[in-house]
């Protein structure tokens, strides 16, 4: 094994059958939950079956790849790269194997040829998925990490060229206090990119402004009223003191 695989492959063999067999017992837990049947039994049963499928399904498809990664020189790639086509090729004839061997195995020989094609396709669709999103997700990256327009508006961070001026080595002073440094982390949300028909969407730097602007506006309507009700009750108070003292006047009169 060590000649043919290396020491990623094997990790990723080993990983496979552990996800497969956890994704199985968990399946065969839930099933017998709704069944009413004995947990235990289904648990143990699909947890075996699926991580069969796992081991031979990675094993096959590491093969494969370790086959292919031969001819990397040629294209220019390290031993540790992968096409995209060496990966479907892969994931399609090990699935494919797979499921020919383990149909042959539960249903007969008349079962190879359609569980060939059935987990050949079903593999392709999987291994096609985990690409696509693969590469969207390293783009995502790549572009919040460049300054890029994404249909917002992108302040400068300097409009003006460096210059000194009388108060800059005065940390106390506010014109000399330095703003604190900007933080690289990026926020969950800056990785990920909604479609253009999704409802949800990141507003830019203009909308957000004018957003802020708005309920600012509207706390400033609402300050006023509070001021005009405060002098209105002030006003009625004073009257009413007024009329009272005007009373007690006339009666000890």
């Amino acid at each position: 094994m060590s000649a043919v695989w290396s020491e990623e492959a094997a990790s990723t063999v080993k990983n496979g059958t552990l996800i497969a067999a956890t994704a199985g017992a968990t399946a065969g837990a839930t099933m017998a939950v709704l069944r009413n049947a004995p947990v235990g039994q289904y648990t143990l049963s699909m947890s075996i079956n699926c991580a069969i499928f796992g081991a031979t399904f990675f094993s096959i498809r590491e093969t494969f790849l370790a086959y292919q990664r031969r001819k990397n020189p040629s294209f220019g790639l390290k031993d540790s790269q992968t096409r995209d086509a060496d990966d479907l090729f892969s994931s399609a004839m090990a699935g494919g194997t797979t499921g020919s061997i383990l149909s042959s195995l539960a249903r007969g020989p008349k079962s190879i040829l359609p569980g060939f094609v059935l987990f050949s396709l079903i593999t392709t669709a999987g291994q096609a998925a985990y690409s696509f999103a693969n590469h969207r997700r390293q783009l995502l990256i790549l572009r919040s990490q460049s300054p890029q327009e994404d249909g917002g508006v992108s302040l400068p961070s300097h409009t003006l060229p460096p210059h000194e001026t009388i108060g800059d080595g005065d940390e106390t002073s506010a014109h000399g206090r330095r703003p604190p440094p900007a933080s690289k982390e990026k926020n969950l949300w800056d990785l990920f990119q909604m479609p253009k028909w999704s409802p949800v969407r990141k507003l830019t730097d203009e909308e957000y402004k004018s957003i802020l602007e708005a309920r600012l506006r509207q706390l400033d309507e609402e300050v006023k009223m509070l001021d005009k009700e405060l002098g209105l009750e002030e006003n009625s108070g004073i009257g009413n003191g007024g009329k009272k003292g005007e009373c007690a006047a006339l009666v000890e009169r």
